[in-house]
């Protein structure tokens, strides 16, 4: 991707610097063709804690929001909802794969998204994502879509502020064909 794009800055966790890649850092933000990127964890003084380094990517344009959560779990979903800022997002993809480790109550509810995205493989060996994770989400009234069951998940958002999810498995799609609309 550097290779193709010179000019580019690769963002990576603290914990995971690659090469050229700067640490992602709450405050960090630009803006690309009217959609707007602000790293939103962690905060600079946050210490090296594994999956709760994760980088968390809100993405907005519009009036929606997408919130990339990386592997976080509870101690960086404390931060997360102690910091006051707005993560209510349309989208989420659901924190550590839906382990029992995240997906707090307090975070569940700072979100409030339309549809929660777990990203687990199907018949996974860790049992994500937890059926306790599940209820969360639902509770604070959230379509749950897991990867492994729906396959690839495709997001539109349109100009009139509606926004459609759609699952590769329930379109019936294979790799090997293309799409004509």
């Amino acid at each position: 991707v550097l290779e193709a794009f010179p000019r580019a800055t690769l963002i990576a966790g603290p914990d995971l610097q690659m090469g050229q890649a700067i640490s992602c850092r709450r405050g960090q933000r630009w803006e690309w063709d009217g959609v707007l990127f602000e790293i939103v964890h962690p905060p600079a003084a946050f210490p090296l804690l594994g999956n709760d380094s994760s980088c968390v990517l809100k993405i907005s344009a519009a009036d929606h929001a997408l919130l990339l959560t990386g592997d976080v779990e509870r101690a960086a979903e404390r931060s997360l909802v102690a910091a006051d800022l707005d993560l209510t997002a349309d989208v989420i993809v659901v924190p550590h794969h839906g382990s029992a480790t995240s997906s707090t109550a307090a975070f569940t509810t700072a979100t409030r998204p339309t549809v929660a995205i777990v990203s687990a493989g199907y018949a996974n060996q860790w049992g994500f994502p937890k059926e306790e994770v599940v209820a969360r989400w639902e509770r604070v009234g959230a379509t749950t879509v897991v990867t492994g069951e729906a396959g690839a998940v495709s997001l539109k958002f349109a100009a009139d502020d509606s926004f459609e999810v759609s699952a590769g498995r329930a379109r019936r799609h294979r790799a090997w064909r293309i799409d004509t609309d």
